[in-house]
């Protein structure tokens, strides 16, 4: 109920629950959706570029989680300069601690 609709039609939390939850600085964990994912925990999104944003701005300690089907680990993604990866991904069959 604390979501809306953002670009490309992507839920987002509405501004004022942001500014309550405070800073990104005080996270210790942000799970990060994704398409597919790379072993080295590179990811396809849905194009925006938000959560690499976002993982731009939190803390080096604070650990990002990517979740999605073992069918869905891919050996070759596109990655630009942009692109953060994540640090763990998690499937239906394994964890994988990504070299990052």
């Amino acid at each position: 109920q604390d979501l809306l609709e953002g670009a490309y039609g992507i839920m987002e939390p509405e501004e004022g629950l942001r500014t309550r939850c405070g800073s990104p600085q005080i996270l210790d964990m942000v799970v990060v959706p994704g398409l597919a994912f790379a072993p080295d925990g590179y990811r396809i999104g849905y194009g925006g570029g938000y959560y690499d944003r976002f993982l731009a701005s939190v803390p080096d300690e604070t650990i990002s989680v990517g979740l999605c089907y073992d069918s869905l680990i891919l050996n070759d993604l596109p990655v630009n300069k942009y692109d953060l990866p994540v640090d763990i991904i998690v499937t239906d069959k394994r964890v994988i601690r990504c070299n990052t």
